[in-house]
């Protein structure tokens, strides 16, 4: 196996990190946001230290701005369930941003 070229060793047949990232995925609206992050963080390793092919890595970063999106709407979702439950939380949130 080549790990920084992210392609598969002929004579084992195992996969780089990189094919692992794209092995079994499931769509980012099943997976949780502690999932969400730990492959986002997995994305970004992979995008810094290898020499990946133009189109891996633009597959990579494109998978990464899903997951982002996914991970930030997450967030987005709690916030609101917080605010929901205790109506003072929302004006806290505010009275720190300024």
């Amino acid at each position: 196996m080549d790990d920084v070229t992210g392609s598969v060793d002929a004579d084992d047949g195992t996969a780089s990190a990189t094919d692992r990232l794209f092995d079994g995925l499931r769509a980012v609206d099943d997976l949780d946001y502690e999932d969400l992050f730990a492959h986002l963080e997995a994305i970004v390793a992979a995008l810094e230290r290898e020499d990946l092919p133009l189109e891996r890595a633009v597959a990579l970063y494109e998978r990464g701005v899903s997951v982002s999106r996914a991970a930030s709407a997450r967030l987005d979702a709690a916030e609101l369930r917080i605010s929901r439950l205790t109506p003072d939380a929302e004006a806290s949130l505010r009275d720190d941003s300024q």
